[in-house]
């Protein structure tokens, strides 16, 4: 094994030596405590009948900032959210948190996704969505949907990584991330059984 430059700066460092990567932190920080200020304050009823309207700003906010992370508190504000507002509602409100979560996925890891090791986390991805790169659609889309622990957010890396537009990115994130804003909904509504 090559002996590490003196000056040459470890993948752990670079990824700690970004804002990027202080932004996941931080954004991790923000979700957490929502969690267990939502927890505290009764849950999404209790914070309806207080707050109204200005809840729904709410738990978007809170599934923007925890939907970054491959853990299940957007899916469990996606619920809130659709047994709050309704399946039509719900669906629009799950829609949006994610879109700003994948939006804020990508100006995030701009600057940290240089430290990852991509090519191992897209060897995750069934062998025919492997087939099509990064920046095709199908790719971005159907990359989404695939049920992996964090697929949403490896695809959000690769996309970044691969230098994919912000434009292409977010068009594709906004019809990805629909299905499973649809299916939250339905689920809490009663409308779809798990």
């Amino acid at each position: 094994m090559k002996p590490q430059d003196e000056g040459e700066p470890s993948h752990v460092r670079r990824l700690l030596a970004s804002r990027g990567a202080w932004g996941l932190v931080l954004c991790l920080a923000l979700g957490v405590a929502l969690f267990f200020w939502l927890r505290a304050a009764g849950g999404p009823d209790a914070l309806r009948a207080r707050w109204g309207w200005a809840t729904a700003a709410i738990l978007i906010a809170g599934q923007a900032v925890s939907g970054i992370w491959p853990l299940p508190a957007s899916e469990m504000i996606a619920l809130a959210n659709s047994v709050l507002y309704g399946f039509w509602l719900g669906a629009l409100f799950n829609w949006i948190g994610w879109m700003i979560a994948s939006l804020l996925q990508y100006a995030l890891l701009r600057d940290a996704v240089r430290a990852l090791d991509l090519e191992r986390a897209l060897a995750t991805f069934p062998a025919w969505l492997r087939r099509f790169p990064v920046g095709h659609p199908a790719f971005q889309i159907l990359g989404r949907l695939v049920p992996l622990p964090a697929a949403p957010q490896m695809v959000s890396c690769a996309s970044v990584a691969c230098g994919v537009s912000l434009w292409r990115y977010s068009w594709c994130a906004a019809i990805g991330v629909a299905p499973g804003a649809m299916f939250f909904s339905g689920v809490a509504n009663g409308l779809l059984s798990p």
